[in-house]
């Protein structure tokens, strides 16, 4: 109340001056204390009697009280006080004072004013406000030359000058600094042609609406405008057009006048119009160097020049800057030949009509031409060709000279032809280094000389251009041999006729040549053959040395022979790496060295260019491993007879080797084995499909053996499959599409949901994202469950529930319904049956039944769910978070998490390393996993408040007692933390009542109090329960401890019970052991078969 007080003299001393002495409110020393700042001259109106004072505070003079509704200028600012001028009529002069007055008793002061209708133009880009000043964001931005109209004018505090306008319905304000002054001007009705589409727009700029379009070339009139835009009425619409969109239309006039008749031939490409004028689309366009006739000349209005021509039986206009005049030219009758195929045009020009074609080397005759274009009649047409697809036509002649027989062989592929020309096509066309013999030679008149020959019984002529002289040469007689299979030619050419042929490898003489064919009679027929056929022959001699048996393995594939040279067709071809072993070499005539070998059981040769030497060895004996299938072979090669298969991964042993060939007995036959098909045997054991987890890069290799072939480094912490242990510490292992070996001190085992192959899976797809999913799906999923078992289900027909969830809360309706199917076995556990909960939430190890929430009913449940798994788990700001998909866990073999290869909701959600992985199959199993849906499926990113614990209880029957472990603080009612008992450790006291939140009521001495001291994940370490029994199923409750005793009722399942005590504190049961006295809920007493209790909290 003392600060309400001071709170009211404050005010009052600030309006009326009333000084307060004794008052020095904390407030006021900091106000004073405060600096002073420069402000923008304001003015301000007082909004009551105002003091004004000396100083920024209610402890300095005041200087004069001012009137309310007076106006003030305000140039500083110290805390809540303003310094003002006031100016006021004193004896009829101005007087100004300057002063401080509180902030709190004036309003900022604008004068508006009233004016005639005045229309402003934006000279930029400019801002549309709601009130005269720009202390609120802009309404609007329009751009330069837009209109707006205004009748008032306002001034506001800090003396900037606003209109206000209308725009888009609202009454809006613009600052003067953005326009400029305009008005509307009438004049002249006048046309405008529209230049490219615009508009008829609503107002008077283009920031309006659009009302209706105005296609390029339409004529529109206006006589009145302001700024750039005018007035118009266009369909009916009445509105306004931007003048930079139009130009002034005036009508095109023509002058016509009649001519002679003057030919015209197109300069460029150009177009043919209906009018003569450009404003009209083209009718035709026609290339260059075609002619017209005109009779018309016409100039138009725009100072164009056109001519009228007939084209295609209409008449059009060519404007005369696209034409050059020509005329016709008569002269001799002139023979011309068509150098290609061509056409009579019905015209002068190739746009018209090709009445007949003019087939390449066609005789024309013409005697007239305008341009390029020359009359002509042909088959009886008459028309125009063209002179660039002809030449002049003048008769070839021929001078003829006898010569002594000359021989001429061609240079390159030369062509023979009928007369001594090319005017004609060649009869034929012989390759180069081809003979022929002359006595002929002839020069035609352009200048070409040829020579007579014969060829395939005709007499032809062949260019002296084609061919090079030669002659016949003597030689003493010299034997050749064939190299290959050849032909005794009838000439001297391989174009002339095969008579006879030569196997390779005969024998030949000649002693005459010419050029490089050699004369000879062969089986009595005489002609000639090419010498590139054949070599000369020489006899060979050969010398023999015998060596130690020595290895020889091919190189490459290599020839064998049956004698120590290569002039005849070898006897075998072999592959590379087929070994022989020698005991001589033989040098021939021609340098070669030779090795005499066995193959196939006979002595052949093999060149010593083709092979390398290798050695034998002997080893202890050595086990092997065929790496694919492969064959036992004869000798060392695979050239050889294979004498057995040997299948991948059939272990061998070996003693002995020779090159890369082991020399192995396998099912009674003895022989060689290549070294590439097998690997050294180390032996491995199968074992159970395991994971393990990188521990460093770790190189995969094709054996267990680290200098083996690398096939890939994996990278440390990757998760790999082991399927076979090896007796050296490795380990056989899958990694990505790769099998190899890896060493084991580099791995460690591990437990883990991650798949190791494919991430395309409801295991990895965001669960924000809404499934397609239909209620029926997922209660046919259920339903086939139901029916295969015969248990009672609480999700019976509640797949519309899962949907509606999802909806609701943006998480996918697929994956609630398959969590919920997986927490709760298909709706019929325990849980889920007594207390419709879904997902054992509240659940603890120690007491995974009492202590879970019991919800009110399933769709509770599920809404719950949806609602806490998004506010958690999909939350990137909550500690669960740690992915959006269900992800896996990778844990060791001590049960410790690897957080490095675990993600997702199974990171925190589940201790199974698997959880994620199941609950995504039962996805699977109910809707087939869409790639492509989920690839583009939107993200529901919405997060909503975390749900608290649901309202519900387990209640207990009386008399159920337990025991302290621990000092229990007890309150007296639930939530009050009042602490009104404390209960010691080892004190009685009995439990009615265990709520979701885990508060619990009890009784102590016929007293009831509340407690949440008690945590259920340890129960044990804060009180014992003696005698409470919870039914495990059905069961019959029964007057006596025996089946034939009368039923008192069927108790449900999960129904708790009071066993009663003994004096001695025990539970109280029948002679044998197997039957509970219990006391219900009701306080009814019986008996139950102990086979059907278990003891909760004990």
């Amino acid at each position: 109340m003392k600060k309400l007080g001071k709170s009211l003299i404050l005010s009052t001393s600030i309006l009326f001056g009333v000084i307060a002495t004794s008052i020095s409110p904390v407030g006021l020393e900091k106000a004073m204390a405060s600096s002073t700042i420069n402000m923008v001259k304001t003015t301000y109106q007082t909004t009551a009697n105002l003091n004004l004072r000396s100083g920024a505070g209610t402890k300095y003079k005041n200087i004069i009280t001012i009137p309310k509704g007076k106006t003030v200028t305000a140039t500083a600012k110290n805390g809540s006080w303003l310094k003002l001028s006031y100016t006021y009529k004193l004896n009829g002069k101005n007087v100004t004072k300057t002063g401080w007055a509180s902030s709190a008793y004036l309003k900022e002061y604008y004068q508006y004013v009233t004016t005639a209708n005045t229309y402003y133009f934006t000279i930029r880009t400019a801002r549309l406000y709601s009130t005269p000043d720009t202390k609120k964001k802009a309404v609007y931005t329009i751009a330069g030359k837009n209109g707006l109209a205004s009748k008032q004018r306002i001034v506001n505090s800090i003396g900037q000058t606003w209109y206000k306008v209308s725009y888009n319905g609202k009454t809006l304000y613009i600052n003067n600094s953005d326009v400029k002054k305009n008005a509307f001007t009438s004049f002249t009705a006048t046309k405008y042609k529209t230049q490219k589409d615009t508009y008829v727009y609503q107002s008077y700029g283009n920031a309006y609406k659009k009302l209706v379009k105005i296609p390029k070339g339409a004529i529109i009139t206006s006589s009145k405008r302001i700024g750039d835009w005018y007035s118009v009425t266009y369909n009916k619409v009445s509105g306004y057009f931007y003048i930079g969109d139009v130009a002034k239309y005036t009508p095109i006039t023509y002058k016509y006048t009649n001519t002679s008749a003057t030919y015209y031939f197109t300069a460029k490409t150009a177009n043919l119009y209906s009018t003569p004028d450009t404003t009209k689309k083209a009718v035709y366009s026609v290339a260059s160097n075609n002619g017209f006739a005109s009779t018309q000349k016409v100039v138009n209005s725009l100072g164009q020049i056109f001519y009228r021509v007939s084209y295609n039986g209409k008449t059009l206009y060519i404007n005369n800057s696209d034409v050059k005049k020509n005329a016709f030219t008569s002269f001799t009758i002139t023979k011309y030949k068509a150098q290609k195929d061509t056409y009579v045009y019905q015209s002068y020009g190739n746009t018209y009509k090709k009445l007949v074609k003019i087939p390449k080397g066609a005789i024309i005759t013409s005697s007239k031409r305008i341009g390029d274009w020359y009359s002509v009649t042909y088959n009886k047409v008459s028309g125009y060709f063209y002179i660039g697809d002809v030449a002049k036509y003048t008769p070839i002649t021929y001078k003829y000279t006898n010569t002594s027989a000359t021989y001429y062989f061609t240079a390159k592929t030369a062509n023979l032809y009928s007369t001594p020309d090319t005017t004609k096509k060649a009869v034929y066309s012989v390759a180069s280094n081809n003979g022929f013999v002359s006595t002929q030679k002839v020069v035609n008149s352009l200048g070409q000389t040829f020579y007579r020959v014969s060829y395939s019984g005709k007499t032809l002529y062949i260019n002296n251009s084609d061919v090079k002289k030669n002659a016949f040469t003597s030689f003493t007689a010299t034997k050749y041999k064939t190299q290959k299979d050849t032909y005794v030619y009838q000439s001297y050419g391989n174009a002339y006729k095969k008579l006879v042929k030569i196997p390779k490898g005969v024998i030949i003489t000649s002693s005459k040549r010419i050029g490089d064919w050699y004369s000879v009679t062969y089986n009595k027929v005489s002609g000639y053959f090419y010498i590139g056929d054949v070599a000369k022959y020489i006899a060979l001699t050969y010398k023999s040395t015998d060596t130690k048996a020595t290895y020889y393995f091919t190189k490459n594939a290599a020839k064998l022979y049956s004698s120590a040279d290569n002039l005849n067709k070898e006897k075998y071809s072999v592959g590379s790496n087929n070994g022989f072993v020698s005991t001589q070499m033989i040098t021939n005539s021609l340098g070669q060295t030779w090795y005499r070998v066995s193959y196939n059981g006979t002595n052949v040769y093999v060149n010593k260019n083709d092979v390398t030497v290798k050695t034998s060895a002997t080893f202890t004996k050595a086990q092997f491993k065929a790496n694919v299938n492969t064959y036992l072979y004869q000798s060392y090669g695979k050239d050889y007879k294979k004498l057995t298969p040997i299948p991948k991964n059939t272990v061998i042993s070996s003693t002995s080797s020779v090159g890369d060939w082991y020399k192995v007995t396998y099912n009674g036959a003895s022989g060689y084995v290549y070294s590439g098909d097998v690997t050294t045997y180390i032996p491995e054991t199968k074992i159970a499909d395991t994971t393990y987890l990188t521990t460093d890069n770790l190189n995969l290799r094709t054996m267990a053996d680290p200098n083996s072939t690398l096939l890939a480094t994996i990278p440390k912490g990757t998760i790999i499959l082991a399927t076979y242990k090896v007796s050296n510490g490795w380990y056989k292992v899958q990694y990505g599409s790769k099998t190899g070996y890896v060493n084991g001190s580099y791995i460690k085992q591990v437990t883990t949901g991650a798949p190791l192959q494919n991430r395309d899976s409801y295991q990895f797809i965001d669960l924000r994202t809404k499934s397609p999913v239909t209620a029926k799906q997922i209660n046919d999923y259920i339903a086939k469950y139901v029916n295969a078992t015969g248990k009672k289900s609480v999700l019976t027909g509640k797949g519309q529930a899962f949907i509606d969830a999802g909806n609701k809360y943006g998480i996918n309706a697929l994956y609630l319904a398959a969590h919920a199917i997986h927490e709760s076995a298909y709706g019929t556990s325990m849980i889920a049956l007594a207390k419709n909960n879904l997902f054992g939430f509240g659940s603890y190890d120690d007491a995974p039944f009492l202590a879970s929430y019991k919800f009110a009913s399933v769709d509770l449940c599920i809404d719950y769910l949806a609602r806490e798994i998004k506010s958690t788990y999909l939350n990137p700001n909550n500690w669960k978070f740690n992915g959006y998909d269900l992800g896996f866990s990778t844990k060791d073999m001590n049960n410790t998490r690897i957080d490095a290869n675990s993600e997702g909701m199974n990171f925190y959600y589940a201790s199974d390393p698997n959880w994620g992985k199941v609950i995504a199959q039962h996805m699977q199993n109910i809707l087939p996993y869409d790639k492509a849906y989920y690839k583009n499926a939107a993200v529901n990113s919405t997060i909503p408040a975390r749900p608290s614990s649901p309202a519900g209880s387990d209640l207990f029957p009386n008399n159920v007692r337990a025991i302290a472990n621990t000092t229990l603080v007890l309150d007296s009612g639930k939530g009050k933390n009042d602490a009104v008992k404390t209960l010691k450790k080892g004190s009685t006291f009995f439990i009615l009542e265990k709520t979701n939140d885990y508060w619990v009521r009890v009784v102590v001495d016929n007293k009831t109090y509340w407690t949440n001291d008690i945590k259920f994940d340890s129960y044990k370490n804060y009180l014992s329960v003696t005698n409470l029994g919870r039914t495990t199923d059905s069961v019959n409750f029964r007057k006596a401890p025996s089946t034939s005793g009368d039923k008192i009722k069927v108790l449900d399942p999960s129904t708790y019970v009071s066993i009663i005590l003994a004096k001695d504190g025990s539970l109280t049961m029948d002679s044998t052991k197997k039957w509970y006295n219990v006391q219900l809920a009701d306080g009814t007493k019986g008996w139950v078969s102990a086979a059907y209790i278990t003891l909760e909290l004990r």
